[in-house]
């Protein structure tokens, strides 16, 4: 919500979460021109996590069930005759009975109870379980090639004698399903009710000849926060706000102040997982760097290359003589949501990673890409789409909910939505130019010396 001197305020949606589409990714044209030296820089990390706690669930006995099922012949057509062909003499031209086992790790068929295997559908791949009178169809993230002609497959449909049995063979897949993740997510997460489907409705698409719609996006689950969390947002909020017009603002009125409205927790089980593997890795180079900063003398570090870009002067805090430090020396001034000392804030957000220099970040865009990165990620092939790319390719954040809001849009229902988003930003290069050398910029990002880039503008315009 934007309270501004010369328009009434209107409400303002606050997200949590990241994850990055049908997707619209916000990038900033001129990502930070004036503003104060706690504000006005933007951070573009190489990743972007949702909201989530960092406690890890504890992995439970994987259930498992076997009997007979009738498997629905993947090659044959049309599916609305396969399917009223169950209890007539056409049943078996689209069905087939099979022996099904659901395993720790794979469900398995074969032609008979105690001959050799004929097919195996992995179950870290199965994105969703759902049930339609006596059938059940399993959705997989990635084409199955199973079975004797190794079709790709990303839907199975299985039949039962009722619609009770469906359900119980359902619900054993989604258990085991969860079983299989569940040392890998939150222990907040309800991964079984995901994998039932009904919580990421929005992020299901018919694909083209698949009459059943299933699901081409992720297990995701968008749930409202309790009420006390919008106050605690709200001093994010506050704190983080820095009330100085850019032109990024575009002519728009300045608000006097952002009003949260409503904080929705984003559980996104792909992107988080992506996200966790590379925020370890880029603790991973931290740490190499670290270590190799301490094994050399201490004149080699400009040869290195580590130092290189001076910082601006006219800046709080210590001028030294470098823009790209290691993780373990604070940007200077610190991350402005690192500066807020909230206990509840961290309790409703979850701590973060220092070992990968992790931060909360702001990103704000049209409602229709608030939605899109919380379904699937940020898209770096969408990167420019919405502002352009002062500094190049990649996920543009900010340490100021007030910067992020300016590419925010209004949606139908006059709310602003803005992600709050984990990103890990490594060993950080500072750039002071006012004309960023782009490519030069990139070729460092993307070598294992920086992780992330931090465009300071208030060092390059003022």
């Amino acid at each position: 919500g934007r309270d501004a001197d010369e328009a009434p305020s209107d409400a303002a949606a606050l997200v949590g979460g990241a994850e990055g589409e049908p997707t619209q990714d916000t990038l900033p044209d001129q990502p930070l021109s004036g503003g104060s030296p706690l504000c006005d820089r933007c951070v573009t990390p190489s990743m972007a996590s949702p909201k989530s706690v960092p406690d890890l669930a504890v992995r439970e006995p994987t259930p498992t069930q076997e009997g007979w099922l009738l498997k629905r012949n993947g090659g044959l057509r049309p599916r609305t005759l396969a399917n009223c062909s169950l209890g007539s003499w056409l049943q078996a031209l689209f069905w087939q009975r099979r022996y099904f086992r659901i395993g720790p790790e794979e469900f398995i068929y074969r032609a008979r109870e105690g001959a050799g295997q004929r097919g195996c559908f992995e179950l870290a791949e199965v994105q969703m379980v759902t049930v339609q009178q006596n059938k059940i169809l399993v959705h997989f993230a990635e084409p199955q090639r199973t079975g004797l002609r190794k079709r790709d497959r990303r839907t199975l449909c299985l039949a039962t004698p009722s619609e009770e049995e469906a359900h119980v063979w359902a619900d054993t897949l989604r258990s085991a399903a969860a079983s299989l993740r569940a040392d890998l997510l939150p222990g907040d997460w309800d991964l079984r009710e995901m994998l039932r489907g009904e919580a990421s409705l929005r992020s299901r698409s018919v694909r083209s000849g698949d009459s059943e719609g299933g699901p081409t996006a992720r297990l995701v689950a968008k749930k409202p926060l309790p009420e006390g969390a919008v106050s605690i947002v709200q001093r994010l909020i506050d704190h983080s706000f820095v009330c100085k017009k850019t032109q990024d603002r575009r002519g728009a009125a300045m608000p006097m102040r952002l009003e949260v409205v409503q904080v929705f927790g984003v559980q996104n089980v792909a992107a988080w997982t992506e996200y966790t593997k590379a925020r370890a890795e880029v603790a991973k180079r931290v740490a190499e760097a670290a270590a190799a900063a301490a094994s050399s003398p201490a004149g080699d570090a400009a040869e290195s290359g580590a130092l290189e870009v001076p910082m601006a002067e006219g800046r709080e805090g210590p001028s030294p003589s470098s823009a790209a430090r290691h993780h373990d020396e604070q940007l200077t001034p610190e991350v402005r949501t690192a500066m807020l000392d909230d206990p509840e804030l961290r309790a409703l957000f979850g701590e973060v990673d220092s070992a990968s220099n992790e931060h909360w970040l702001f990103h704000g865009s049209t409602t229709e890409a608030v939605h899109g990165i919380t379904d699937s990620e940020f898209r770096i092939n969408l990167a420019g789409s919405h502002r352009g790319t002062l500094y190049g390719k990649g996920v543009y954040l900010a340490e100021c909910c007030s910067k992020a809001d300016e590419y925010a849009e209004v949606g139908e229902d006059g709310l602003y939505g803005m992600l709050v988003c984990r990103a890990a930003l490594g060993r950080v290069l500072v750039d002071t130019a006012r004309k960023p050398a782009v490519l030069d910029l990139v070729e460092k990002c993307l070598s294992d010396e920086f992780q992330s880039l931090c465009g300071d503008r208030w060092a390059a315009v003022g």
